[in-house]
């Protein structure tokens, strides 16, 4: 239940900050459709998932669990309620998260300085982490999603709406994979 707060808390406070920012200005509006839209934007965002796809093949192959715990939690919540988990997998989860883990971090920290890159990094990697994790496994679960939005962070010259809407195309594919192939979780 504190979670469901924490998310709608940040969330609130997000969307304060996304309107009073990005979305009121017209030009920010055509300069994030453009980004998101871009070719290069689309092959980096493929880019990834096939990195993603390649590291979870190698993964298979030595043998190590697929699943992390917040995986396994993530799925036992869509099948138990499907709206509820794409609303709050689509759209708190990324206000959220984007929010602290890349705006907050960034805004108090020097993006000039490599250590604020790998902090927003490794904060969202390990606010993932649950306790008796396979940390292999976890950590490459959440390696390529992490660098990702950092990426997309740095590359949308810090617009929080790109990788707002980078994360939640991330974990809808994830919500599509878990209805469609619940066998076969490929994110």
């Amino acid at each position: 239940m504190i979670t469901i707060f924490f998310y709608l808390f940040f969330c609130f406070v997000a969307i304060i900050y996304l309107y009073r920012t990005e979305w009121k200005k017209s030009a920010n509006q055509q300069y994030i459709k453009k980004t998101f839209f871009d070719k290069k934007f689309i092959f980096s965002l493929l880019g990834f998932i096939l990195l993603h796809w390649i590291i979870r093949l190698i993964l298979i192959y030595l043998q190590f669990p697929l699943l992390s715990e917040n995986t396994k939690l993530l799925i036992k919540g869509i099948e138990d309620d499907k709206i509820f988990s794409l609303f709050a997998l689509c759209v708190l989860a990324p206000l959220a998260e984007e929010f602290i883990f890349r705006f907050l971090v960034f805004k108090n920290f020097k993006k000039s300085n490599v250590f604020t890159y790998l902090f927003s990094f490794l904060t969202f990697i390990f606010y993932h982490y649950c306790p008796g994790e396979n940390l292999i496994t976890f950590f490459f679960q959440y390696f390529v999603i992490s660098f990702a939005l950092v990426y997309f962070y740095w590359k949308s010259k810090w617009k929080l709406t790109v990788t707002i809407l980078a994360h939640s195309l991330i974990n809808f594919m994830f919500f599509i994979n878990v209805i469609y192939l619940p066998t076969f979780i490929i994110f």
